[in-house]
């Protein structure tokens, strides 16, 4: 009976997980953490994607300061290089429309000196503004991340981004990460990903093939529990 009751329970969880919207797809989970220690974070679920770049005179850290965010619908210029530390991880829009992602970022620790912006594509060590031909370095947002804030990033369809983290002065904090596509909800995921087309009802996502294979897979589950029990609870009440 304990049993019984346990697996209707992660039949339960296993349903409504289809329809969470708390990651992306390829088990990638927001909010997760860099250690900033040139280690993949455990968090980054991704076979292949992830860079760690020592400090240079030349790395990129694209429009920077306060209020200065980047918008999907007003993005900023690239402007400036710094030296520091990097650390680039690579993400990929699935939907097969252009989506603007949110990128938000909070400093664990209290005044660290970081950074973020994003580029489509993949971010390569010593890459200037003026090196960025192609590359949509015009459509990124930065500021010194020391408190809880966000910026907007467009994506192209199908289409690999990476997001890096750029410590001032080779500055080494912890920092808390979390992609939200607002076109395309749930659709980020590791850049080997497939990509699906995004379903609208009047403006509102449809859950897509998978996540309807799962929520109906739970509710077959579920009814075949159910019927276990009824079948238990009448035995057990014969038996007495």
């Amino acid at each position: 009976m304990k049993k019984l009751s346990f697996s209707i329970l992660a039949v339960i969880a296993v349903s409504v997980a289809a329809f969470a919207n708390s990651g992306g797809g390829s088990g990638i989970t927001f909010p997760f953490r860099s250690s900033f220690n040139q280690a993949k974070p455990s968090g980054y679920p991704c076979a292949t994607g992830y860079q760690s770049f020592a400090p240079t005179n030349t790395n990129i850290v694209g429009a920077n300061g306060f209020g200065n965010r980047g918008t999907c619908p007003s993005p900023n210029n690239c402007t400036s290089t710094f030296a520091g530390r990097a650390e680039a991880l690579k993400f990929k829009n699935t939907a097969l429309v252009p989506a603007c992602v949110t990128i938000k970022t909070s400093v664990v620790t209290t005044n660290a000196q970081m950074l973020c912006f994003s580029v489509d594509g993949t971010y390569s060590a010593n890459l200037t503004c003026a090196g960025a031909a192609g590359r949509n370095f015009n459509d990124t947002g930065g500021f010194f991340a020391w408190f809880l804030d966000n910026y907007d990033k467009n994506v192209p369809a199908c289409t690999d981004f990476d997001v890096v983290i750029w410590g001032f002065n080779g500055a080494n904090s912890a920092m808390n990460i979390t992609l939200t596509n607002t076109t395309a909800p749930g659709l980020i995921a590791c850049s080997n990903a497939e990509c699906k087309k995004l379903l609208t009802i009047g403006g509102t996502p449809v859950p897509t093939m998978t996540q309807w294979g799962l929520f109906l897979f739970g509710l077959i589950i579920l009814t075949f529990a159910s019927v276990a029990l009824y079948n238990f609870t009448q035995r057990a009440s014969v038996k007495q």
